[in-house]
């Protein structure tokens, strides 16, 4: 066989092969497409009713604890964007004074801190689609990759929740306006999750959140750095304050549950301000009270409009009107800010948690959207097969 023959055949067989891998990802990918599903999503009805519930009632006897859950370290071998070691990672949070130094890595969970931390609660970050609509397994049990890569629908977006919930106890939506990676609207559809992410370096979606809730998809906030390097990006400027009973993963996991926390935004790491307490004065007004004076304190309801601003001042009252369907505190003071969760109107009976909402599934356009995936998926596979005979 001549050179210029074995030059040929190398390059026919290095042709063929890139191909195959090509082929073969795609019909993986439109194998994954083939489970869509497509759900019937209410249009969301704001909260109503006569009684104002208020997540911070009972937690003046409870302990805070500093948490910070979205950080990542080096992992997978480097393929990741991680720039330190999980030990970095983790003593460069403790020494800041965190008690949940999680790390959040891509699809891996990180046992480093188990023994170590005074609080631990295994994490990781869902997601390796274009979009980045990401999501955190907070309390994970197992790391999954499901995952639909290119096009998402909010029906999509659900999908990959519900698919998550069996195996994390607290699921939060991460940086959605990041990339655009929801919607506005994907934030009025989606139920069966926890928190949403309104603080986190890349950027901040507290618009994303009050569309949730005017929709009456009630979650809590979350704030975390999502530092990919701890001297490269913003690290130690967004953190969550949780009013725990006891300092063990169960209780914290159930403050985060009830919104008995706040998130904080600190450009200096500074802030050494606090909520003292938030009580109800009566049956549709209530105080914050922080512990220190305030630049401003505002209050926020439907649609992310300000309904009222106060300050200076370390304390501040507000009574629900009657087309006050939510209402939340953001504080701000010289060195950041503080965002509280929200006092919400409800029956009385069963608080209105977007994690206790199911969506239910549209059996004829699910049919319907799999069968447009199956003429695809004939076709790649008669031409993996054509070009592996070749």
């Amino acid at each position: 066989m001549s050179l210029l023959q074995m030059v040929f055949k190398g390059g026919k067989w290095l042709f063929k092969s890139v191909i195959i891998l090509i082929l073969g990802l795609l019909l993986v990918v439109n194998g994954v497409y083939l489970t869509s599903r497509v759900y019937n999503f209410d249009s969301g009805a704001p909260f109503k009713g006569d009684v104002v519930y208020n997540p911070y009632h009972d937690v003046d006897s409870l302990s805070l604890y500093r948490g910070n859950f979205h950080a990542h370290s080096i992992a997978w071998k480097g393929m990741t964007d991680g720039r330190d070691t999980e030990e970095d990672v983790f003593n460069a949070y403790v020494e800041q004074g965190y008690d949940i130094p999680a790390l959040s890595n891509y699809h891996h969970i990180s046992t480093y801190g188990k023994d170590k931390a005074s609080v631990y609660i295994p994490v990781y970050e869902h997601g390796y689609n274009i979009k980045k609509s990401h999501l955190l397994a907070i309390d994970a049990q197992k790391v999954s990759f499901f995952d639909f890569l290119f096009w998402q629908t909010s029906s999509h977006q659900q999908h990959i929740i519900d698919h998550l919930r069996g195996s994390a106890s607290v699921i939060a939506i991460a940086h959605p306006k990041y990339w655009n990676s929801r919607s506005l609207d994907n934030m009025t559809h989606l139920v069966n999750y926890d928190l949403t992410e309104i603080l986190n370096h890349n950027k901040d979606s507290e618009e994303f959140w009050d569309a949730g809730l005017s929709a009456g998809k009630l979650t809590w906030c979350l704030g975390d750095d999502d530092t990919h390097g701890l001297k490269k990006e913003p690290t130690f400027k967004r953190w969550n304050m949780i009013f725990s009973e006891k300092r063990d993963k169960e209780s914290v996991l159930d403050a985060l549950m009830k919104g008995q926390h706040y998130s904080v935004f600190s450009p200096e790491n500074t802030l050494k301000v606090g909520l003292a307490s938030c009580h109800l004065t009566d049956s549709t007004s209530f105080e914050v009270i922080f512990t220190d004076e305030m630049q401003d304190i505002l209050f926020i309801g439907q649609e992310g409009v300000i309904k009222q601003k106060t300050g200076p001042a370390q304390n501040a009252s507000y009574t629900f009107r009657s087309d006050d369907t939510y209402v939340r505190v953001v504080a701000l003071h010289n060195d950041g800010k503080i965002y509280l969760n929200p006092l919400v109107r409800y029956d009385g009976e069963t608080l209105p948690l977007n994690s206790l909402n199911k969506a239910e599934m549209n059996v004829l356009k699910t049919w319907g959207l799999r069968a447009l995936f199956l003429l695809p998926l004939l076709l790649l596979m008669y031409l993996l097969r054509w070009i592996i005979k070749l």
